[in-house]
């Protein structure tokens, strides 16, 4: 099974596809924890997402390079986390290009967020207005549609 991620520190999407039909949410730490903090407890989460869901492949959101260097700096070593833990436990990861996922729920590499929740409503009927949400079920999608994936 699939588990797909937008990593964030704040607000995780995440997308599980459970016989058909898919199951999406938020992982949102509480805002009282330090930046370490809330990176243990994304990964705490994630990590019982795999386990209750016998995930065997994450399909994680490429890095945004357009961000400021420092916020830039803590999603990196996250991810990095994330991938290492999940890799340790023999779980195979992937990762999906940001443009690559609009172009493929949109049309368009450079759709706004609002689009693609808007084209995830018309051409798949999937309801949300989180953004993280739908940003993990866009990619949830993309990864499904691929003849075969790279593992990283």
């Amino acid at each position: 099974m699939l588990l797909s991620l937008d990593l964030s520190l704040n607000e995780t999407g995440y997308c599980i596809d459970t016989t058909n039909l898919i199951t999406s949410g938020i992982i949102k730490p509480p805002k009282t924890l330090s930046q370490y903090q809330r990176i243990d407890y994304n990964l705490s989460k994630i990590l019982e997402l795999v386990k209750d869901n016998d995930i065997k492949l994450v399909g994680i959101e490429a890095a945004a390079y357009g961000l400021k260097s420092s916020s830039m700096n803590i999603l990196a070593e996250q991810q990095g986390v994330i991938k290492y833990e999940l890799r340790k436990r023999g779980i195979a990861v992937t990762e999906g290009n940001i443009s690559s996922i609009k172009k493929f729920i949109t049309g368009k590499g450079n759709a706004k967020k609002i689009e693609v929740i808007k084209a995830l409503r018309d051409k798949y009927n999937i309801l949300t207005t989180n953004h993280n949400e739908c940003d993990a079920i866009a990619l949830h999608l993309y990864l499904k549609s691929l003849d075969h994936v790279v593992i990283i």
